[in-house]
């Protein structure tokens, strides 16, 4: 597969959790975030980094503020709002296009597994290259935070930060780098999360979980296939190792999504 199909793949697999994930947002939690907008520019002033602010329930860049003077802010480096639905990432390679798009869907379902403690923690560290002229350089820092929640403590809300931008010859192939995911103590979840790879489940597991979409119980399950409700259990297990998930409910969305069944 190339990248521009790799690329239609990942922009798909977004689309799809926002469209199975969508949820309403309350007038109070509107102000809030209208909030964090109206002070992001003297935000980006004090600390003297770029801001972005990510929706989840719009699936696009809401607001963004350079660091004053930065070196981000001169070369243009910074973020750009979606276009057509499409990611637009000014100066930046296609590959780089790739993984910033691939680190939307991972810390997406990073975030889902958590909880609502553990999603207050949330941070996550990362850097990138960019291209300029034709030329690769190094890049900026970034780091993402989760900073609100809706009502039924679904993430919402993420802020991206990006310190400026230090312009010399990259010297290394590595277009990107993950530095760090708190909580800590989950970082292995995070890494299974972000090499996450097309599962194969087997006609059973299949089978299952098309009975468990319709509504099916577990022991009803059971005697459709004739089988202990003990071995249903068991193949619900195994699928949610296979998809890093914590609920059959959610092993049905997301083999949904990902065209499994």
């Amino acid at each position: 597969m190339n990248n521009y199909y790799k690329f239609e793949a990942l922009k798909q697999e977004l689309r799809n959790y926002f469209q199975n994930n969508s949820y309403v947002i309350s007038p109070q939690k509107e102000i809030e975030r209208d909030i964090w907008i109206k002070n992001i520019k003297t935000l980006a002033q004090i600390e003297g980094k770029s801001y972005t602010i990510y929706d989840f329930q719009k699936g696009q860049v809401i607001a963004h503020q350079s660091a004053k003077e930065s070196v981000a802010n001169k070369l243009n480096l910074s973020l750009c709002a979606l276009r057509n639905g499409n990611y637009i990432w000014e100066m930046t390679h296609v590959d780089d296009r790739m993984f910033l798009l691939k680190l939307q869907i991972a810390a997406y379902r990073f975030l889902m597994l958590l909880s609502p403690r553990q999603q207050n923690e949330f941070v996550l560290v990362y850097q990138r290259r960019i291209m300029l002229n034709e030329v690769d350089f190094q890049c900026q820092i970034h780091k993402i935070n989760l900073i609100m929640s809706d009502e039924n403590d679904n993430p919402w809300l993420i802020m991206i930060s990006s310190q400026p931008c230090k312009i010399f010859n990259a010297e290394n192939d590595e277009r990107y780098q993950l530095f760090s995911v708190h909580p800590g103590r989950q970082i292995h979840l995070f890494k299974k999360v972000w090499e996450f790879e097309v599962p194969h489940l087997t006609k059973k597991e299949k089978d299952i979980l098309y009975f468990v979409d319709k509504g099916f119980t577990k022991a009803q399950i059971a005697n459709i296939f004739e089988i202990e409700e003990t071995t249903v259990r068991k193949h619900c297990a195994n699928i949610h190792s296979k998809l890093y998930v914590n609920s059959i409910n959610m092993a049905c969305s997301l083999s949904e999504q990902l065209e499994l069944r």
